[in-house]
């Protein structure tokens, strides 16, 4: 067991990631030293890289196994696509060889015994397996004087790390006796007792997470060893675990700089799991309250942050789902009983006060309005929702209400936006207060005033329409699976008419930010041809609760949108 867990341990002190214990065997040749990486998806490709390749991953595998993260593939699944190649299998066939025959395999030899691993539906292949092979080899019987005596000796030494006892030496020459000179068998049965087995699972554990797993799930992953005798698909597991993500997020580069992101929902990543839950800063007494919604991984925010050094790496999310303008600034609840058990009233700070709770912040991005001009209404009484069996569903559809939301309200907010709008929460007291006019423009304003070392983008809505009128129509979504038999839909003329709103909105907010000397990023051109009812959509269509109701993810961003965000705020940041 020691000779194992040293030859691992020498491997993965080469590659930077634990110190080599004395004694340890010789490293490998080539030492894997790679550059630290972006937190997120990048880390935990390259340390998988690392454990499960020993080397460095190139840009291109990279930047595919990245999207794939990115895009919902489970770190377990992945690193089980990884620990199938040949390469993955070579690494191991490499190890056995160091281990039973102390030496390199030969490039044949691994070839051979990487194919041998291959999986098969028709046989399996068991890691154990390998290992007697190699153990019954006559290269290792020669190596141990050509003696039954010499031949369990040896085994114990190369396999178990111990020498053996006499008794030992003799019960099992015994066996090999009994066993008429089946060497082959001999090794497996003593590959299959507990000792090895927990060498190999401590070895898995120390390469790939850095330490060593307690009494309960060593004796665990013993017992599944054993059954399935899949090396890889331990590594595997061990890569998928929580733990695996949080080591390959301690070797990530932490940019310089702070970066605070106001706005609403489609900042956040609304609907899309995993959700990073992020705790308001407690006030000082007196002081109004703040609010942290907390953000989905698949946040724009959180993907450029992860995907370009020119994004500050401490990250401090502001936004929230429901926001409108007015959320920018202070305001009083009063009516709070219920969300804090407390009749007082509550004071809340304002998203822009975020910028002020860290150090000074170098980017800044908003993403404001959508609440403003009525977006839950406009989708509810635009879209147009059948449930089998039943007709049309409520609270869907009125084309009066939809008509009257696109012709009048949405473009008369947008107006009001311009213009600039009545506050009937605004606060006396100290504090940022919206200016008058309260508009987008004064909005970005303070926001420049209160960053003024920052980069200040203003980053508009992306396309949710087709850019062409011939309507739209898909099937709902419950759980993340089709929902049969809801099918929705959206007519020709209001596609055409919410096309427009998002573009006025979109004219608003570029406008306020050329004015307050902000810049503004239009995702225009990299959601083009991925709106709603395209054949590859980053807009969801309608996504509902159990009870046919839409949850607010509903046409918001995807997890492909987050990326297409991310991508435009890094354009952006690159001119």
């Amino acid at each position: 067991m020691r000779r194992v867990l040293a030859t691992v341990l020498a491997v993965i002190a080469m590659a930077g990631l634990v110190p080599a214990p004395a004694g340890a065997a010789e490293p490998p040749p080539d030492p894997v030293e790679c550059p630290a990486p972006l937190p997120g998806p990048r880390a935990v490709v390259q340390l998988a890289y690392m454990v499960l390749l020993r080397r460095c991953p190139d840009a291109a595998g990279a930047a595919a196994w990245e999207a794939s993260l990115r895009d919902g593939l489970a770190t377990e699944t992945f690193a089980r696509r990884i620990a199938a190649t040949p390469e993955a299998r070579g690494v191991v066939v490499g190890d056995a060889y160091r281990l039973v025959l102390d030496r390199p395999a030969a490039a044949g030899e691994k070839a051979f015994w990487a194919g041998w691993l291959r999986p098969d539906p028709r046989r399996v292949r068991r890691h154990d397996q390998l290992l007697a092979e190699l153990a019954a080899s006559a290269e290792l019987y020669a190596e141990a004087g050509g003696t039954d005596a010499g031949f369990v000796q040896t085994i114990y030494e190369r396999i178990l790390g111990r020498s053996a006892t006499d008794g030992d030496v003799s019960y099992w020459s015994g066996r090999l006796r009994a066993l008429r000179g089946d060497r082959r068998a001999l090794a497996r049965m003593l590959l299959r007792l507990p000792e090895p087995l927990g060498a190999t699972v401590i070895a898995a554990w120390t390469e790939m997470l850095g330490t060593g797993p307690d009494a309960a799930q060593r004796a665990w992953d013993v017992a599944v060893l054993r059954n399935d005798g899949d090396r890889l698909g331990l590594s595997a597991r061990l890569v998928g675990s929580e733990a695996f993500d949080a080591r390959a997020q301690a070797r990530a580069l932490v940019v310089p700089g702070r970066y605070v992101a106001l706005g609403d929902s489609f900042v956040i990543g609304e609907g899309i799991q995993p959700w990073i839950d992020v705790p308001s800063p407690m006030p000082e007494p007196g002081e109004p309250e703040s609010w942290r919604c907390g953000y989905s991984v698949a946040a724009y925010p959180e993907v450029a942050r992860t995907s370009s050094e020119l994004v500050p790496g401490t990250l401090d999310v502001a936004a929230c789902t429901g926001s409108s303008l007015l959320d920018l600034y202070p305001y009083i609840d009063e009516d709070p009983e219920g969300d804090h058990g407390d009749s007082e009233d509550i004071h809340i700070a304002g998203q822009i006060a975020a910028i002020g709770e860290g150090e000074p912040p170098s980017l800044v991005t908003l993403t404001i309005g959508g609440n403003d001009i009525g977006f839950v209404p406009i989708v509810e009484s635009c879209l147009q929702v059948q449930i089998q069996g039943e007709g049309q569903h409520s609270p869907y559809y009125s084309a009066e209400q939809c008509d009257h939301m696109l012709d009048v309200e949405a473009p008369a907010a947008i107006e009001d936006l311009r213009e600039g709008l009545d506050d009937p929460r605004h606060p006396d007291g100290d504090g940022y207060q919206c200016s008058d006019p309260c508009s987008l423009t004064s909005a970005v304003e303070d926001v420049v005033a209160a960053a003024p070392e920052a980069r200040v983008l203003v980053v508009g809505y992306p396309p949710l329409m087709p850019a062409v009128d011939t309507g739209c129509r898909g099937t709902a979504v419950i759980d993340g699976e089709p929902a049969t038999g809801v099918e929705w839909s959206v007519a020709p003329a209001d596609v055409r008419r919410g096309r427009e709103v998002i573009a006025d909105l979109n004219a608003a907010l570029r406008d306020a930010a050329v004015v307050a000397g902000a810049t503004y990023v239009d995702p225009g051109p990299r959601f083009a041809g991925h709106e709603v009812c395209s054949p590859d959509p980053w807009i969801h269509g309608l996504e509902l609760d159990d009870g046919a109701f839409p949850l607010f993810s509903t046409f918001h961003p995807n997890r492909r949108g987050g990326v297409g965000l991310a991508a435009a705020v890094i354009d952006a940041l690159e001119d």
